[in-house]
Parts: C-alpha cells; sequence; structure tokens
C-alpha cells in the first residue's frame, strides 16, 4: 500500500510539473508574442532625431507644459510618447539608431524623470489606462536595458490598470483595463493573474444583462455572467456609461480591439478563446459597427458624439482592415461578410448589402442601399441625448440628437466641417433660431418623451418621433418613410417660435439648382432666402417640398470657423478653417407642418420629374395619424400617436386601437404582410383591423421591447 501511494505521489508530480511547463511555455509565447507586437512599431527616424537634439539635460522638452494636469490640458502624454518612440529606435530591427548610446542614456532621462515625478492627472483615464499603457510599452521594448528599480517604479506605475479600479467597471474601459493587467501579469509572469486577466477579456464578449467575473471551476478562470451593467445592448448598439448615449463608434470598440488581439495570440495556446464568444464579438461586428458605418467603411456622422470635436473622427482613412481580417483568423463563422467588409474599405464597392436597423436600444435608425447611407438619431425617456462634453470637446452638441438625420454617398459630405458648422442647423432636426447656444453645462438632457422609435423589417423602415425640445420651448411630431430610391420626412403640431427645420448641412459640391417661383435657376454663391420654392438639387440629392411651395433658406458659400469653438483643449489646431457649405433649411413661423422628400441619387431632370409627378403619396400628416405610401414598392406606412383609423391606398384601410407603428406590404389591394412596432414600450401587444379583418400582434418584451415584429396576412 504504501509503495502504491509512494507511486502515485511521483505520477501526481511529473503531471503538475508538465502542466507548470505547459502554463511556463504559453505564457512565454505570449510575452514574446506582445514584445514582437511593440517593437514592430512604426518607426520616424527624423522625428526621434529631433527629439534628441531637443530633449533638455533633465529628460524633459521645453514645448510640454509639465505644470498644467488639467483634464483640457495633460501635455505630459506628449513626453510619453516621445520616449517611447525614442527606445523604439533604440531597439528595433533595422533602425539605423538601435543600440546608439546617445540615444539609450536621452531616452532612460526621459524615463527617469518621468518615473521621478509621476504625474498624476485630473482625468482618471490617464492614471489608470493612458500612463499604465505606455509603462507597459516601455517595459516590453527596453526589457534588459531596464535597472531593476526602474522596472519596479514602472510596474508599479502599470498597477494602476487593474481590474479593482474604478475604470473597471462595466463600460467600454473594461476591456482595456483588464488588458493592461494582463501585460502586466504576463510581465511578472503571474500565471494564476495571467489566467484570471485573459478570462475577463474573453467574457467581455456580453450583453448588458450579463456582467462578467472570472471564476474558477475545475481548477479553471472562466467567464461567470451576474445580471445587471452596461455595455453591449441586445440591438448590438453599445452603451458606455449609465446615460445610454449611443457609444458604438467610439468606447464600443474597446471589447472588439482587445477580444481580437489576444484571440490571435491565445489561439493555440490553452487560453484559447470559445467559439461561442467569438461568434458574439462577430454578431457584435457585423450588426453593431458595421451597420452604423457608412458602407461599413466610414464613421455614420450621426453617431458621433463628443469626438466630432476631434479632427480626425471621421472620413476616409479612420477606419482600417484590420479588425475583419483578424476576427476571420479566430472562425469562419460569417466569414463572407467579414470579407465584403474587407472589399468595401478597400475600395471595391460592388455588392454593398442594402438594409434597415432600428438599434431600440439607442434609438437609432439607420438605412443603406447600394449608393447611400442614411440615419435618424433620437432620443426619449430611456435614453438620454448626447454625451456631456468630457474634457471640453463637443461644446456645441446641444441639438445633434434631435431628429438628426444626415445622408451620406461618400462619406465625405461632413468631413472637417465641425469647426465651421451651424449648430442651430442640424440635418433633419427642428430647432429654435438664435444667435447663442446655450451653454456647455447644458448639453445633455433626459428625454421626455415615450413615443420615440421605428418600424422595419430589415429591408425597408419608418421613423417616429413625439419630439419635446430640452433646450426650447418647442414641440413637434416628426416621421422619416424610406424607400429604395426615395425618403419622406413629415412634421406636423411644431409649436414653438423661431424654428426651422433643416434639410441638410454638408460641404457643397457643385451646381445648386433652385426651382421656385423665379423659375428654374443656378443659384450665384452666397445667403439666400427663396420664396414658393418647390425643389432643390445639390450633388445630384434632390430636396422636393411636397405639400406645398416652401419659405426657404440657403447658404451656398465660404464659411469661416475654428476648431477651438468645439474644442477647449489645449493642443487643439486653433487657425481659422474655410470650408465651402451647402445649408437648406425651412422656417415654420406660421407654418406647423412639413413635408419633404429627399431623393438621394437624383439628377436636376430627375428632381424635377419628381416633383411634377412624385411616386410616393402623403396620405396624412396630423397629430393623430403620419402616414405615406409607395405604391411601385408595394409599401404603405402608418405612424398611429394614438388609436385611429387611415385609408393607406385604394382598397387597404387600417385601424389600430392603439399606438404605434405599421409596415404594410401590399399588391393592388392584395395585403401581404404587416410588421409592427411599439415606440411607448409600454404594450404587450396591438390590435389591428386590416379591411375588417381583425390582427393581434404579440409584441417583443423585456430587453427586446422596442423591437419591429412581421406577422404574415
Amino acid at each position: 500500500m504504501k509503495k502504491m501511494l509512494i507511486t502515485l505521489m511521483v505520477v501526481f508530480c511529473a503531471t503538475v510539473s508538465v502542466l507548470s511547463a505547459a502554463t511556463n511555455k504559453d505564457i512565454e509565447k505570449l510575452r514574446k508574442g506582445f514584445a514582437d507586437e511593440y517593437l514592430s512599431g512604426t518607426l520616424n527616424v527624423d522625428r526621434v532625431k529631433e527629439l534628441m537634439q531637443s530633449i533638455q539635460a533633465d529628460g524633459t522638452w521645453t514645448y510640454i507644459n509639465y505644470v498644467d494636469t488639467s483634464r483640457t490640458a495633460f501635455q505630459h502624454s506628449a513626453h510619453l510618447d516621445n520616449m517611447e518612440m525614442m527606445a523604439l529606435a533604440y531597439k528595433q530591427k533595422g533602425s539605423p539608431l538601435k543600440g546608439n548610446k546617445q540615444l539609450k542614456q536621452k531616452t532612460m532621462a526621459a524615463l527617469d524623470h518621468w518615473l521621478a515625478k509621476d504625474y498624476i492627472c485630473e482625468n482618471w483615464w490617464w492614471n489608470q489606462i493612458g500612463t499604465p499603457n505606455a509603462m507597459i510599452a516601455m517595459l516590453y521594448i527596453l526589457d534588459t536595458d531596464l535597472s531593476k528599480a526602474q522596472s519596479e517604479k514602472m510596474l508599479q506605475i502599470a498597477s494602476r490598470g487593474n481590474m479593482s479600479a474604478s475604470g473597471a467597471r462595466p463600460s467600454g474601459d473594461r476591456a482595456n483595463v483588464a488588458t493592461i493587467q494582463a501585460k502586466y501579469a504576463l510581465w511578472s509572469r503571474d500565471e494564476a493573474l495571467v489566467e484570471e486577466s485573459i478570462a475577463i477579456i474573453e467574457g467581455e464578449a456580453k450583453f448588458s444583462d450579463e456582467v462578467n467575473a472570472a471564476v474558477k471551476v475545475d481548477n479553471r478562470f472562466v467567464a461567470k455572467y451576474l445580471g445587471g451593467g452596461g455595455s453591449l445592448q441586445r440591438d448590438y448598439s453599445f452603451h458606455h456609461r449609465a446615460d445610454r448615449v449611443n457609444n458604438t463608434s467610439t468606447y464600443g470598440m474597446g471589447p472588439i480591439n482587445a477580444f481580437v488581439n489576444w484571440g490571435i495570440k491565445v489561439k493555440d495556446t490553452k487560453y484559447r478563446f470559445s467559439e461561442q464568444h467569438t461568434r458574439l464579438i462577430i454578431d457584435y461586428y457585423l450588426e453593431g459597427q458595421v451597420k452604423q458605418q457608412v458602407f461599413g467603411r466610414i464613421t455614420d456622422p450621426g453617431v458621433v458624439n463628443r469626438d466630432i470635436a476631434r479632427r480626425r473622427a471621421m472620413g476616409k482613412g479612420v477606419i482600417g482592415v484590420g479588425i475583419p481580417m483578424q476576427l476571420m483568423q479566430l472562425s469562419d463563422y460569417r466569414k463572407d461578410e467579414l470579407q465584403q467588409v474587407v472589399d468595401a474599405r478597400n475600395g471595391k464597392l460592388d455588392g454593398t448589402p442594402s438594409f434597415a436597423k432600428f438599434f431600440w436600444q439607442t434609438e437609432h435608425f439607420a438605412i443603406q442601399r447600394p449608393t447611400w447611407y442614411t440615419s435618424v438619431r433620437m432620443f426619449s425617456t430611456r435614453n438620454k441625448n448626447m454625451e456631456e462634453p468630457y474634457n471640453g470637446e463637443g461644446l456645441l452638441n446641444h441639438y445633434r440628437a434631435d431628429g438628426t438625420n444626415y445622408l451620406s454617398k461618400t462619406g465625405e459630405e461632413y468631413d472637417q466641417t465641425a469647426p465651421v458648422y451651424d449648430y442651430r442647423k442640424i440635418p433633419g432636426a427642428t430647432i429654435v433660431q438664435g444667435k447663442d447656444m446655450p451653454g456647455e453645462n447644458e448639453i445633455q438632457k433626459p428625454g421626455t418623451m415615450d413615443f420615440v422609435g421605428a418600424v422595419t423589417d430589415g429591408l425597408y423602415g419608418a421613423v417616429a418621433f413625439d419630439f419635446n425640445s430640452p433646450h426650447d420651448k418647442l414641440q413637434a411630431k416628426k416621421s422619416w418613410f424610406f424607400f429604395d430610391d426615395v425618403y419622406v420626412c413629415l412634421g406636423t403640431d411644431i409649436k414653438g417660435t423661431h424654428a426651422a427645420t433643416t434639410l441638410n448641412q454638408c460641404k457643397l459640391t457643385g451646381t445648386v439648382t433652385v426651382q421656385d417661383a423665379q423659375g428654374q435657376t443656378a443659384t450665384a454663391e452666397g445667403t439666400h432666402q427663396l420664396r414658393n420654392v418647390a425643389w432643390v438639387n445639390h450633388d445630384n440629392v434632390g430636396y422636393v417640398f411636397m405639400e406645398q411651395a416652401a419659405q426657404a433658406g440657403l447658404v451656398n458659400n465660404d464659411v469661416v470657423g475654428n476648431w477651438k469653438r468645439i474644442n477647449r483643449q489645449s493642443n487643439i489646431y486653433d487657425k481659422d478653417v474655410h470650408v465651402k457649405m451647402f445649408t437648406l433649411w425651412m422656417n415654420h413661423d406660421g407654418q406647423p407642418t412639413y413635408a419633404y422628400a429627399v431623393l438621394p441619387n437624383a439628377s436636376v431632370q430627375q428632381t424635377a420629374a419628381f416633383a411634377a409627378a412624385p411616386a410616393v403619396t402623403v396620405v396624412a400628416n396630423t397629430g393623430t395619424v403620419q402616414a405615406v405610401r409607395n405604391d411601385k414598392a408595394g409599401i404603405a406606412y402608418a405612424i398611429f400617436y394614438s388609436g385611429g383609423s387611415v385609408k393607406l391606398a385604394d382598397g387597404i384601410d387600417i385601424t389600430s386601437d392603439t399606438p404605434g407603428i405599421v409596415m404594410v406590404k401590399y399588391d393592388g389591394k392584395k395585403v401581404s404582410g404587416i410588421t409592427v412596432e411599439d415606440p411607448t414600450r409600454k404594450l404587450l401587444r396591438m390590435y389591428l383591423t386590416v379591411n375588417g379583418k381583425e390582427c393581434e400582434v404579440e409584441l417583443p418584451q423585456g430587453f427586446y421591447a422596442g423591437q419591429s415584429k412581421s406577422v404574415p396576412f
């Protein structure tokens, strides 16, 4: 018996030794992988030589303000960038400065200065993410060139990025903090902490009602899900904060970037991510990220928040092909769709998919056709309107969620226009006009409206916004109805003085042609008041006024602005900016309704022909019902602000006992299908009567309340 126990102990110890060796092997592989990644960074030798010339004996640079550690300054970040660039030049294979003793001495001077001062910013992000990231990078780049004292101090600073820190709350920052902790653990060869941290990164592939924590099951850390929290929503949008503002394109990239970066590195180790988590990340990427991008390659201007005040927030080159290509390495799931995204970003636009999607958790609607993309941004009692102007950015964003309707055909229409923008003339929004904007502390507001939503079958859709301005005494019932080559915008019950609805404000491209009481004219550049205007065409986009000849305003001229008016960061570009702009709006004093059609791809001749014989019909535009039909498409929409009836088309009558939005598909007098949505999120079901036939539709509930429901008819 004793002999048997000794034998078992020997086998057990041998097994433990093998497992430990395997673990060490994986950790060393990951450690090397991140070191190689840091050492493969882009090197600017000329810039490094300039830094070597300009650095002071104490390891500082004279152009950096080392005193101001406020949220809008912290130029110390330039110091971090400088010393990382110098370290890379000293260590990178093939660098002409590799092993240069003078460069090493100056790099160490810059590092020692930071370690001695240990700068702390008023913005927590720098203390828990920004600076720890820089310390981690320097550790992996310099490695054995560091002294023990330097390494220990750098690890101390890096350790502020840990899962007990405030930034590790459920949010877009959580994955970034977990990444810092995991790299710290790898550097320290702390096997338990490595395993725990990687499990948290994997577990960030979750919905908002599933907050993950790393727990041990069968002696292995795995992701555990707990109720509550924020982050990824069930509609594949992303909320960073409790305000439920749409942060999909910014903070929402945090979990994806971390998952992909680590997923590639751990796929051949014992830490390999599961197919379940990988598929969820791919779904989120394709259904959330890509569908809030113009053709899957340029950020939708409608989802941009305070980052609008950053010079490269939008436009070409902002979004690359790295993420979709790496996702294809992790799984074959939806591989063709990921390849389509890569092709689009490489300039191959053939086969750009058509879709319509309502992010019901975020009050954002997006629709795309092969040659155009547009969206509608709203807010409600469920979501606040706009991100606060954190760190002095986005100082004039007050009205940018008030039914915003940007139209993109190239994705360049709004790029670099932020410094010259008239922020009381937001495309699609109805806004009280005035000279002075409210203060920056008045930007974010809660909504007071329940009736906010959209109906969609995945290809078509209609949007309803029972709007009550949180900034001004203004109310309006606003709606949008989308088809393949045209969409219709309606407004009614507009209550407020000096209100105007803007059809578009974008870069001026070519001639602006106007049809008004004076006939058809190519308008000279300038500012114009248009009387009895029937339609306007700019950049092959037609704007047709449908209910009556409108009184409109037009700007097609050079506009001067400055980034400083929307951004108080100390390093922001402060030279005057000139952009030629096109702005078209209509005033509502004495006119409480509007109806206009937008033709995203229409020549002057096509715009004139549509105005003479519209392909769509405004069926109703009242405070009770707004409705539009398109007989050619066989689609009609009705928005019921309360129960009511409407004759959608000849032989198609519909009655709703409840508020709601209804999409009807028909062929002649025959109805083939119905799709409904409850903008109030309060109903269990909708009761309809269509051509005398009763129809009861059970509605999605819980996290899916606000999602559309289609039924055959």
